[in-house]
């Protein structure tokens, strides 16, 4: 499926194990923490999954996320501190297993349906 590519950060090994490494710097805002907190944000995720399915070769995706956290003085910006945290997704989890499978799927059905039918998807409206 030459459609289905993916421009990775760096590979990484780990007790032999091959995997993707994707790298992220992201500036924290209000409410930002609690995105982080409960694990990978949505849309990161999906892009490890999307590399999983890609690179079939490779057990695991690490997520490194630089976090900058700002302050305000005297109405400047200032950087208060830097975290960083480390996200660990394994192909042979089976919940992953079926991300991967639900993303090849819609991937290709949206590749066959709108890009070679050059037929435009219908917007989707959420409230």
């Amino acid at each position: 499926k030459p459609y289905l590519t993916a421009s990775l950060d760096g590979m990484i090994e780990d007790n032999g194990e091959s995997g993707i490494l994707e790298i992220k710097t992201h500036d924290m805002r209000s409410g930002d923490e609690a995105i982080w907190a409960d694990g990978i944000p949505e849309y990161y995720f999906i892009q490890l999954i999307h590399y999983l399915m890609v690179m079939q070769d490779k057990s695991f995706a690490t997520l490194c996320a630089r976090l900058r956290y700002y302050g305000y003085k005297n109405d400047k910006r200032y950087l208060e501190r830097v975290v960083y945290r480390y996200y660990t997704i394994y192909r042979s989890d089976e919940a992953i297993a079926k991300w991967i499978a639900y993303l090849e799927k819609e991937e290709t059905d949206f590749w066959e349906n709108h890009v070679l039918k050059k037929i435009p998807p219908l917007p989707k409206i959420s409230i």
